[in-house]
């Protein structure tokens, strides 16, 4: 049963409310300082609170709540947790050659996405550049040489080195060794998929493969003029955007 502001009653005494409310300040960049003064306690009150020494009163929860931009009742939520096992996760097709990649994260994890990639000697994403709608991609090798083709140059990576790269950045990847097997960890955030804007490329999720120019790039047509005494220029039925849709590709 909830109280005030969607409160439990009663809570737990092992809820680390505390450690939450730390990590949700921190998360909007406050000091406890600028708290304290927001709601008119002091500083060190607050810092007891964050340590779960003491326990705050519903207004004051509700207030301190509000303040760092968290929902009371997600602080009495058990962390959502996933385990996947050793070749357990899910698996897939991303495109290209010689890889074989297993989803790591859950595929309702919006706020980052892991994928592990084995690819075989030879493999690679193909010639073409992509880019994903994601802010931010790594790429880390756990084992093998791994090359990452960036619009401006080329990186070649050796067991334990990681690249960092924003993700609209158009690339492409190989593994690098003609005779041993690559293992990379591709990290994306936050996590692509079906919604976000598309970009020229490919993404994950079912693939829309665009041309390699975009329709708001494509150049403009002039209509000849037939002069003032000539009947106007009979308009032009729209000509049809072809759209295939390739497997999902990363």
């Amino acid at each position: 049963m909830a109280g005030a502001a969607g409160l439990p009653q009663g809570r737990p005494a092992d809820v680390p409310l505390g450690a939450r409310l730390r990590s949700a300040r921190r998360a909007r960049g406050l000091t406890l300082q600028q708290v304290a003064t927001e709601l008119g306690l002091t500083k060190g009150f607050l810092s007891r609170v964050e340590r779960d020494e003491v326990s705050p009163s519903v207004a004051s929860l509700v207030a301190l709540c509000e303040v760092v931009g968290v929902r009371v009742g997600d602080l009495f939520e058990a962390p959502s947790t996933s385990v996947v096992r050793a070749g357990e996760g899910r698996r897939l097709h991303f495109g290209g050659t010689g890889a074989v990649e297993l989803l790591l994260t859950p595929s309702t994890q919006q706020a980052v996405q892991v994928v592990h990639s084995t690819v075989s000697p030879g493999g690679s994403g193909g010639t073409q550049r992509y880019v994903l709608e994601t802010d931010v991609e790594c790429v880390y090798v756990l084992r093998g040489r791994f090359r990452v083709e960036l619009a401006e140059e080329t990186v070649d990576l050796a067991a334990g080195d990681a690249l960092t790269f924003p993700g609209r950045e158009p690339h492409t990847w190989s593994n690098a060794s003609a005779s041993e097997p690559a293992e990379v960890l591709w990290v994306l955030a936050p996590a692509p998929g079906p919604g976000r804007r598309p970009a020229s490329g490919r993404r994950p999720g079912p693939v829309r493969w665009f041309s390699a120019r975009p329709p708001s790039a494509a150049p403009s047509r002039t209509r000849r003029g037939c002069g003032a005494a000539g009947p106007p220029p009979r308009p032009r039925p729209p000509r049809a955007r072809r759209w295939s849709f390739g497997p999902a590709g990363r």
